[in-house]
């Protein structure tokens, strides 16, 4: 597979376009009871979506994978606080968590009322790299999906009892300003804690110099756990900093919690490790 974490990542289409996030369709401005499925309370079920728009048969290339998130079902049958369960550690992960803002749901209810329920979520997907030619000319490649998406919704009780609903609920636009929400960790922001942590590899360039050493590389762990706006702060040589973006860029969180409840994005600084030694 190529490193799609150098490409522009994109999923284009209008049913992303004209889907509104869920932030936008409802709020929460208090603690929400999560209930959990049992004999008087029915499940969520999945609804059909239309996923046509977004769907290219212009591939260059494929790829397939499979990822599981863990997220709550409002009582509007929209998907909040989306979490990895079993990421795919690519761009898969994004696209994934994409698919599930499109998803929209038809709530459980208890007693005839629409409540909140933990579910979680296994997506197959294939996705399909595609490259467009702006109007300078220049060639960008995009990830859009391949086909239809396989979906399987169960229960999952994981969740507490009360929660906050994310309030920064889609990832960072490429190129966009980081959202005024970020928050620094201590206090009441928990720490993210990685799921997967991939070792770096060593550059061709780096063993041949046998350069040793560390490479301090800042992001954004935004509420989903994935990171954003990587940036390396400490330089150790142009390809090794090249493999140590690429490590990080597959690394997958827990997200950082504020009052143990909410999900928020937060920055960290990552130390990236190289020791010839270590990789023989």
């Amino acid at each position: 597979m190529v490193a799609l974490s150098l490409l522009f990542f994109s999923v284009a289409g209008a049913a992303w376009s004209q889907s509104p996030s869920t932030a936008q369709l409802t709020q929460s401005s208090g603690p929400v009871s999560i209930a959990k499925i049992g004999r008087d309370t029915t499940a969520p079920t999945l609804m059909p979506v239309d996923f046509s728009p977004a769907i290219s048969s212009q591939c260059e290339r494929k790829f397939h994978g499979k990822v599981e998130i863990s997220l709550i079902v409002d009582a509007h049958g929209l998907a909040q606080n989306m979490l990895f369960l079993k990421p795919a550690g690519n761009d898969m992960d994004r696209v994934a968590i994409l698919v599930a803002q499109m998803d929209r749901f038809t709530p459980a209810t208890q007693a005839g009322t629409a409540i909140a329920v933990g579910q979680s979520l296994e997506l197959n997907l294939e996705a399909c790299l595609v490259s467009e030619v702006d109007s300078a000319g220049q060639k960008n490649y995009k990830l859009k999906l391949g086909s239809v998406p396989t979906q399987k919704l169960k229960p999952y009780n994981d969740y507490p009892q009360e929660v906050l609903f994310a309030t920064e609920q889609l990832p960072f636009s490429p190129g966009s300003q980081a959202p005024d929400r970020v928050k620094q960790v201590g206090g009441s922001v928990s720490a993210p804690v990685p799921i997967i942590s991939p070792q770096a590899e060593y550059s061709d360039e780096g063993r041949k110099k046998n350069i040793n050493g560390l490479c301090l590389v800042t992001l954004y762990v935004d509420a989903y756990g994935l990171p954003q706006r990587l940036k390396v702060v400490r330089s150790l040589e142009p390809t090794m900093d090249q493999k140590a973006l690429e490590a990080v860029d597959r690394y997958r969180f827990k997200p950082a919690l504020r009052n143990k409840m909410e999900p928020v994005p937060v920055m960290i600084t990552i130390e990236v490790n190289f020791r010839l030694g270590y990789y023989g």
